[in-house]
C-alpha cells in the first residue's frame, strides 16, 4: 500500500529507505489502537535528517485507520482512513487473478523462533561495566598488539573508553582477570570513543593530548585534539539496533547474540535454520542466510552462525562471508568469531568470557577477553554527549 512502484523495492518511500520501526499500544478516546512508528532518511545515506511516520491499527480488523507524519513546517498531519461497509472477501476480490502462483514469504517459525532468540539475548542482558582486552596473534608486525576498552551500558545507553597505556608495547600480565583490571585500570589514561544516549551515537577521534574537561571538536569541524562524528542514527529496529561492527565485537551481549552482518530477511537474503548441519561445534544448530535467486556457481551463504539452543542460543561461531566484487561465485574471506569461553550472567543470560576473532583469510588473528562487572553503578552523566 505505501510503496512507490517505480522506486527500490526495499524503500516505503521514493528516496528513502527503513531504518527503525517501533510497536506501541495506545489509547485514544476509550479505544485501544496498535501504534507503529516507522523512521526513515535518504537511501544510501549514513547521516542526515530522519522522518518519521505513524500508522495506527485497529486491533479488531487489522487495517490502518490513521496515518500521521511531521511536514517541513514541524506540524504534525493525520490523515484517516475510512472503509466500506463490507469490503473484498478476500485478495481476488481485490482484482488478483485466480490463476496466479502464490508466494508465501512468511518466515517459517523456527526462523521467528531463533530470531527471538537472538534479540532476547542482546536486549535481555542487563546492565554492567567491563573492561575489553583484544591480543593481537597476525600480523606480528602491528603496535599496538594490545588494544583495552571498557564498555558500559546501562539500559539503552552505552559508551566505549578506549584505555592507553604509556607505551605501545605494553600488554597486560598472563593472569590479569576482573579483579587486576578493577584494581589498575585506574593507571590508564581513558579516551571516549562512542558514545550512545539510548537513541543516536557520537563517535569520537581523539588523540592522546585530550583529557576530561578540553573542550570537544565540534561535528564537522576537527582540529588538533581530533574529530566529533555525529549524531548518528542506528541501522535496524528501533528496539533492536545494529551496531556497527567494531562496537558489535566489544559488547558482550552483541559478541555473543550478533546482528551486524546478519542483517534482516529480504527478497535477496533468505533466513534458514539446520538442526542437523555438520561442521560446527557440538551441540549446535546452523542459522544461515542465503541468497535464493543466487546465479548458477555462486557460493549462496552470506552468514553461518551456530548457536547453542541450550545456552540462550549464543552463537558458538559466526562467519560472515564477503564476496568477491569481480566474481560473485567466489568468497573473497570469511570473517569469524569463535566462541572458546563462556559464562552465565546473574540474570542467567549466557554470555561470551573469551572469542578467537578471525578475517582476510587467517592473516589477521586476534582473541578477545571479557570481564564483566555487573554490580557496576553507573550515572546516567556518562551516557550524554561530550561537549
Amino acid at each position: 500500500l505505501l510503496r512507490d512502484p517505480e522506486g527500490p523495492a526495499r524503500f516505503p518511500f521514493p528516496g528513502l529507505e527503513l531504518i527503525g520501526e517501533a510497536r506501541r499500544e495506545v489509547t485514544e478516546k476509550g479505544k485501544k489502537r496498535l501504534e507503529i512508528e516507522l523512521t526513515l532518511r535518504v537511501a544510501g545515506g549514513s547521516r542526515g535528517e530522519t522522518v518519521s511516520i505513524w500508522i495506527r491499527v485497529d486491533p479488531a480488523s487489522k487495517l490502518p485507520d490513521s496515518f500521521a507524519m511531521l511536514a517541513d513546517d514541524g506540524k504534525r498531519y493525520t490523515a484517516t482512513i475510512d472503509y466500506p461497509e463490507q469490503g473484498p472477501a478476500d485478495i481476488y476480490g481485490l482484482g488478483a487473478p485466480r490463476n496466479a502462483k502464490v508466494v508465501d514469504r512468511s518466515l517459517p517459525e523456527e526462523v521467528v523462533r531463533v530470531m527471538a532468540e537472538l534479540k532476547a539475548g542482546r536486549r535481555e542482558f542487563g546492565d554492567y561495566s567491563a573492561f575489553v582486552v583484544e591480543e593481537r596473534l597476525l600480523p606480528t608486525n602491528y603496535l599496538p598488539m594490545t588494544m583495552v576498552y571498557r564498555v558500559q551500558r546501562k539500559g539503552e545507553k552505552w559508551r566505549i573508553d578506549e584505555l592507553r597505556p604509556g607505551r605501545l608495547e605494553w600488554a597486560p600480565p598472563a593472569d590479569a582477570d576482573k579483579a587486576w583490571w578493577s584494581e589498575h585500570h585506574e593507571e590508564f589514561k581513558f579516551i571516549p570513543r562512542v558514545i550512545c544516549d539510548g537513541k543516536v551515537y557520537w563517535d569520537y577521534y581523539f588523540r592522546d593530548e585530550w583529557k576530561p574537561g578540553v573542550p570537544i571538536p565540534k561535528p564537522g569541524k576537527p582540529n588538533a585534539i581530533g574529530q566529533t562524528v555525529g549524531p548518528n542514527q542506528f541501522l535496524g529496529q528501533a528496539d533492536d539496533p545494529v551496531l556497527p561492527f567494531w562496537c558489535q565485537d566489544l559488547l558482550p551481549e552483541y559478541a555473543g547474540h550478533p546482528s551486524a552482518g546478519l542483517w534482516e530477511p529480504a527478497g535477496d537474503r533468505e533466513f534458514l535454520v539446520d538442526a542437523k548441519a555438520s561442521g560446527g561445534p557440538p551441540e549446535t544448530i546452523l542459522f544461515r542466510g542465503r541468497d535464493p535467486i543466487s546465479p548458477a556457481g555462486m557460493i549462496a551463504d552470506h552468514f553461518r552462525s551456530w548457536l547453542d539452543p541450550a545456552a540462550d542460543h549464543l552463537s558458538m561461531r559466526t562467519e560472515i562471508r564477503i564476496h568477491d566484487r569481480n566474481d560473485i561465485t567466489k568468497v573473497a574471506y570469511i570473517d569469524s568469531h569463535v566462541v572458546e569461553a563462556r559464562e552465565k550472567s546473574p540474570q542467567g543470560r549466557w554470555y561470551p568470557l573469551q572469542v578467537r576473532h578471525i578475517a582476510h583469510n587467517g592473516q589477521h588473528e586476534l582473541v578477545r577477553k571479557f570481564f564483566v562487572d555487573f554490580e557496576a553503578k553507573l550515572a546516567d552523566e556518562l551516557f550524554q554527549p561530550l561537549e
